[in-house]
């Protein structure tokens, strides 16, 4: 990992190849998933993985479908982490409203 104040120190060495690839400094990547209550799915994105828009009726059917995107958008992004295997946290939100049954 290149520490961004010696940046200026390595950049003139790199290949256009190498200059393409996105550096993360993290070991892990963080799924948002949210409860839509008009469509009726839910809408899975990351600020971690560019590109990451996903849904699906259920979150069982979405993590499967989200898991197998976010490989492919590494590839295609051509983004780099620093483990060799990185987990993947789903955090799911959802916002349901209930008739208050002693509310005057």
């Amino acid at each position: 990992m290149v520490i961004p104040k010696l940046w200026w120190l390595v950049e003139p060495y790199l290949t256009a190849a190498s200059r393409s690839v996105k550096f993360f400094s993290m070991n892990n990547i963080i799924v948002k998933a949210e409860w839509d209550p008009q469509a009726l799915v839910w809408t899975a994105t990351s600020d971690d993985v560019p590109g990451l828009v996903a849904e699906s009726p259920s979150m069982e059917k979405l993590r499967p479908k989200v898991m197998v995107m976010i490989e492919e958008l590494i590839e295609l992004n051509n983004l780099s982490f620093d483990a060799k295997v990185i987990p993947v946290h789903f955090v799911a939100q959802a916002t349901e409203r209930l008739e208050n049954p002693v509310a005057a």
